[in-house]
């Protein structure tokens, strides 16, 4: 397909965004109607909104139409996942962009988060105190999604989960093979954000979520160590 025609469907697209006539959840022309409009054929307008559903910003319905989306988070993951397994010293620079975006959620989240995440959080470590590798390992995504859910910030939500999405075999692997007391650790951290954040100390929730990073990153390290 001429990179040209795949242009005139996203600029019509976009036009269509500015004016109003098209947002967020709304369902798109049909392929018959676009390719009319913009004259252009048919399989020109399907292979363009193919290629933006590739890129989450649109999602196909079978039977029912294609329709605009902000879920950019899948396909960033693919892409980060791809880097990753290419540079493994890629990982350094997931984890730090996860704190990054980690900490000010938590700035966020200290006055916005609600009284069903907080239940929710506590929940969680509950889940992380049984023993069990495997719920720890699940409780621990939720965990920090839900921080960064309680900042309020849709776009941090779709950026985080796709660092942990992309990260997610380092990470249980860090969650799993860790020493049980650099687990306990991790816990106690854990425990640490959650009094932070429900009684709403902003600087001690910060440091606590540095130290889990930073314990974090020097488990992996040390594993990468031994498999190397």
């Amino acid at each position: 397909m001429d990179k040209r025609e795949s242009v005139k469907v996203i600029e019509y697209i976009k036009q269509g965004i500015r004016t109003g006539a098209l947002t967020c959840g709304a369902k798109l022309p049909t392929e018959r109607q676009m390719a009319a409009e913009l004259q252009l054929s048919r399989p020109s307008v399907r292979e363009a909104l193919r290629s933006l559903e590739h890129m989450g910003l649109l999602e196909s319905r079978q039977g029912s139409g294609n329709y605009l989306t902000a879920g950019i988070g899948k396909s960033l993951a693919q892409s980060l996942e791809l880097m990753l397994m290419m540079d493994a010293n890629m990982y350094l620079d997931i984890s730090q962009t996860r704190r990054a975006i980690e900490v000010y959620a938590f700035r966020l989240a200290v006055t916005r988060i609600t009284s069903e995440q907080m239940k929710r959080l506590y929940d969680l470590l509950a889940k992380m105190d049984t023993g069990q590798i495997a719920d720890a390992v699940s409780a621990d995504r939720q965990f920090h999604d839900t921080i960064v859910e309680a900042s309020g910030n849709h776009l941090m939500m779709q950026l985080i989960q796709a660092l942990a999405t992309a990260c997610e075999a380092s990470i249980e692997l860090v969650l799993t093979r860790g020493s049980r007391q650099k687990r306990e650790e991790l816990f106690k951290l854990h425990n640490g954000i959650v009094d932070c954040l429900e009684k709403k100390e902003l600087e001690r929730g910060i440091r606590a979520i540095e130290k889990h990073y930073d314990l974090i990153d020097e488990i992996e390290q040390e594993l990468s160590k031994k498999i190397n």
